[in-house]
This record gives C-alpha cells, sequence and structure tokens, in this order.
C-alpha cells in the first residue's frame, strides 16, 4: 500500500512539472532597430539552467519579437544580454512563471 501512494505522489509530481510550448512575446523597447543580439538563460528555482537562447537581429529587431521555448511547468528567473550596434551589452534579469502552455511576455527594454 505505502508503494502504490509513494508511485501516485511521484507520478503527480512529475506531471506538474512537465515541459509545455511556451511563446514568449519579447518586449524589446525603443532600442530595438539598434539591438543585434539577444542572449536569454532560464535557470529554474533550483538554480539549474533549463533552456538557453540566442537571437540574432543583423538588421535590427521590430519592438515586440516573438520565439516558441519548451519550458517545464515553475518559476524562472531570466538572464537576459543585450547587445546593440553600438555601446556596451546591457546585462538584465526578469521572473517568469509558466503555469502552462501559452503566450508570455518578457520585457526586456533596459
Amino acid at each position: 500500500m505505502l508503494l502504490v501512494v509513494a508511485g501516485v505522489v511521484i507520478g503527480a509530481r512529475l506531471l506538474s512539472h512537465r515541459a509545455v510550448d511556451v511563446d514568449l512575446e519579447l518586449g524589446l523597447g525603443a532600442r530595438a532597430p539598434e539591438l543585434r543580439a539577444v542572449n536569454l538563460i532560464f535557470t529554474d528555482e533550483h538554480e539549474h539552467v533549463e533552456r538557453e537562447l540566442s537571437l540574432t537581429f543583423p538588421g535590427g529587431a521590430s519592438a515586440r519579437e516573438r520565439r516558441r521555448v519548451r519550458l517545464h511547468q515553475g518559476a524562472y528567473t531570466v538572464g537576459a544580454r543585450l547587445e546593440f550596434a553600438a555601446g556596451p551589452p546591457v546585462a538584465l534579469g526578469r521572473p517568469l512563471r509558466v503555469d502552462d502552455a501559452g503566450t508570455y511576455a518578457l520585457e526586456l527594454a533596459p
């Protein structure tokens, strides 16, 4: 009986943290036309790097860009490095909570 209960608890925990498709709506702000690259690192609540995403914009970006990634449900810190045509790169961090598949806004304007 104890084995069955343990199996149910473990199974429920695994299902609650399943990977889902996440459409990120990236807000890049007024300097988007100057933007040449964005590097994103998704770190979960246990400080494990879940995903990395590198985007390049040789001719500049739009103020809003959309990308799909696959992430497990949970809380993340998204570390971002924005590289512009001129000037030093900008590093920042943003919180992100993924509850289910869908679209999530991530504002990256410095």
